[in-house]
C-alpha cells in the first residue's frame, strides 16, 4: 500500500512539473540514490542517466544561489562532482 501511494505521489509530482507530454523527466539528480527502488515502483520505465560537466553544475549552483553543505562550494563541489563521474 505504501509503495502504490509513493508511486502515485511521485508520478502526480513529476506530470505536474511542466507541460502535459507523452514522456515524463525527473532531472532531481538525487533521485539516483533511490534508483532501484524508482524501478521497482515503475518497472516498465526507462531510466537515463546523463552526465553533465561539473563546472556547468557548479556555475548552475553558484548562478541560482543553491545552498549546499560545502563551505568553499566551488572547489569542493568541483572534487564532489569529479569523484561522482568517475
Amino acid at each position: 500500500v505504501l509503495d502504490s501511494a509513493v508511486a502515485a505521489f511521485t508520478l502526480e509530482i513529476i506530470a505536474r512539473h511542466g507541460e502535459p507530454a507523452y514522456r515524463l523527466c525527473n532531472k532531481d539528480p538525487f533521485s539516483l540514490r533511490s534508483s532501484v527502488y524508482l524501478h521497482s515502483l515503475f518497472p516498465n520505465a526507462k531510466f537515463v542517466l546523463m552526465l553533465r560537466d561539473g563546472r556547468a553544475v557548479v556555475h548552475s549552483i553558484i548562478s541560482r544561489k543553491v545552498w549546499y553543505q560545502f563551505t568553499d562550494i566551488h572547489r569542493l563541489y568541483m572534487k564532489f562532482c569529479n569523484k561522482r563521474t568517475k
